[in-house]
């Protein structure tokens, strides 16, 4: 049964809006609801969640121009992160700005007006185009031009403040208008959800049992935190982390290649610090290939073993071959392991009989040190998550270093969300201003932004970088954005020829840079207007590529999305700035 939220949760909530407000620029909740959602469900950028909005009134309000039709579509959001497995998240909003009113139910015009969207869209029905507003129309377009390319999913996000959603008669109704797609899924997201999102606390609670080796166990105590090691059959380890609770807790399992009928339960590494990299990794390759050897059974010697945290742990001490009770359990090391054996227990489980494997176990709740422990045992595979690089000595240089010149360095995501907007610098964002700026890397910068703290971090965060670096390229980075702002305005009263700029801020960063490269303007603090007044003439050249690209494409192909996804941009953007640079030669 659905558990009321309380008027603690809806104040939480409203803090949380009122604070997104501030940001954005209104005063509106139900405006600043939408982004902030947005932000905390799909745990992506501010400007990426502004950017997804498409609610007419949001779109007017916050641009000053007409209001034009949304069609119940009030975000759009395009997730390529899987380039060949694209998901297309629809979102509705609603928001009631009273306790007393939040045990409504979502309003089913609103679905109505989905579904005949939504149908447009899955038929193509070209026309929709000219009855919506700009921002809705591009996404609409940018849409189609997936569907050609690849298979794309969508899932619909009815989401509000409210205790409920639709009536179960009007669900029905809706979700069985979506089935004949075979595609979309709907998502229904109330307060509690989004209480849960902003608290980091919708996460599974997983228990289990295993059994011990024989008597190789041991155990140690120390103050908030106890500690078994035990050797254990990889079969079972393996049993213990499926998405099934009865083969989760049985210990006496007759036929272990009943296994294969389960999934692994992802929920088990929500604590852990890293990603498993399916097979790219040499250390997962070499996990697979010799559980699949005959080497196998040196497997306990080869590898370093798993790490695993716990509320509570319980087993019979003088037992030989103890059954250990697991509660509330987290694999903090050795994700990439056990993915990368259950891939080779499902091609061939022959040699799983005799492998074994060296497990830590944890009982603490103590968050922090179970957060330390996940941190310190992560060794095997190089550690390319923000959180953990938010600790780097480096890290922890600059944003003290920047604090003394007035800005709030994030090395964790909205680290300073009660500071002024313009003085705080976001870590991820600055890498990528970097990047663009300094690497002339804007591709990458803007598209693959994953790998600012993952495989480029080195090169990006080296030892010779210093803070004034830092604020040259994310304030010059913060003006371009500010132009886009104002350049929105014009692209929501149709203003096409303006369309290229939604995506193209890091090509006109690096088209500054590369201009200032041509005149033999050092990329330094002390040039900084210099670099802004460049703005209009990178803008008109980065316009220049796109127009170029286009009139050289199939219309129907192009799109601004697609070109300025990649590298391709670069070469339009040289050209024309080494003619310029000819031009200038050939008058002097």
């Amino acid at each position: 049964m659905q558990t009321s939220a309380t008027f603690q949760d809806f104040n939480l909530l409203n803090r949380l809006v009122v604070a997104k407000g501030k940001e954005i620029g209104t005063d509106k909740n139900s405006l600043a609801f939408m982004p902030l959602v947005v932000e905390m469900l799909l745990n992506i950028s501010t400007e990426e969640a502004e950017d997804s909005i498409t609610d007419s009134y949001y779109i007017a309000t916050l641009n000053n121009t007409e209001r034009k039709h949304d069609k119940g579509i009030d975000a759009i959001y395009i997730d390529e992160q899987d380039p060949k497995k694209p998901v297309i998240h629809l979102f509705n909003f609603k928001y009631t700005e009273k306790y007393g009113k939040i045990d409504g139910h979502f309003p089913s015009s609103e679905v109505d007006k989905i579904s005949t969207l939504i149908n447009k869209i899955m038929y193509r029905e070209e026309d929709i185009i000219h009855h919506v507003n700009h921002i809705l129309a591009i996404k609409i377009k940018e849409i189609w031009q997936l569907m050609e390319d690849v298979n794309v999913s969508f899932i619909i996000h009815l989401t509000s403040n409210q205790n409920n959603s639709l009536e179960n008669n009007e669900k029905l109704l809706f979700e069985k208008s979506i089935e004949k797609y075979g595609n979309i899924k709907p998502s229904y997201e109330t307060i509690n959800t989004l209480i849960n999102s902003a608290m980091h606390e919708n996460k599974k609670i997983i228990s289990a049992k295993i059994k011990a080796i024989d008597r190789n166990v041991f155990d140690k105590s120390d103050g908030d935190i106890k500690a078994l090691i035990a050797d254990v059959d990889v079969r079972d380890l393996l049993r213990i982390c499926l998405d099934d609770e009865d083969m989760r807790n049985n210990v006496s399992i007759n036929d272990y290649n009943e296994m294969v009928e389960y999934n692994i339960e992802e929920s088990v590494f929500e604590d852990n610090v890293r990603i498993y990299l399916k097979q790219r990794s040499k250390i997962n390759k070499g996990i697979k290939e010799t559980a699949l050897s005959s080497d196998a059974h040196r497997f306990f010697y080869y590898n370093n073993g798993i790490t695993i945290t716990c509320s509570s742990f319980n087993y019979p001490k003088q037992q030989r071959s103890p059954i250990i009770e697991l509660e509330n359990f987290q694999v903090v090391n050795g994700g990439q392991t056990i993915h990368s054996l259950y891939e080779a227990f499902r091609e061939d489980n022959n040699n799983f009989g005799d492998m074994d494997i060296l497990c830590r176990i944890y009982e603490t709740k103590n968050e922090k040190l179970s957060t330390e422990i996940a941190e310190y045992t992560n060794s095997q595979n190089p550690v390319s998550s923000r959180d953990i690089r938010s600790n780097d000595y480096l890290q922890r240089k600059l944003e003290k270093d920047l604090l003394t010149q007035g800005y709030f360095y994030e090395r964790k995501k909205n680290q300073y969300q009660n500071e002024e907007k313009p003085k705080r610098i976001d870590a991820e964002k600055a890498g990528q201003a970097l990047w663009s700026f300094f690497h002339l890397k804007p591709g990458e910068a803007k598209n693959l932004k994953r790998k600012v703290f993952g495989e480029e971090y080195e090169n990006i965060f080296h030892d010779e970088l210093n803070s004034e670096d830092i604020i040259l390229s994310y304030e010059i980075l913060s003006y371009i954005d500010e132009q886009k702002t104002l350049a929105k305005k014009e692209i929501a009263n149709g203003e096409k020829a303006k369309d290229y700029i939604l995506h193209a801020n890091y090509y006109i960063m690096y088209t500054i840079a590369e201009l200032a490269n041509s005149r033999k303007i050092e990329l330094i603090p002390s040039n900084k207007f210099k670099f802004i007044d460049m703005y209009s003439e990178a803008n008109n050249i980065v316009a220049k590529a796109a127009k170029n690209k286009e009139q050289s494409s199939s219309n129907s192909r192009y799109t601004h999305r697609v070109f300025f996804n990649g590298n391709e941009p670069k070469r339009y953007i040289d050209k024309e700035i080494s003619q310029l640079t000819e031009e200038k030669d050939s008058d002097n």
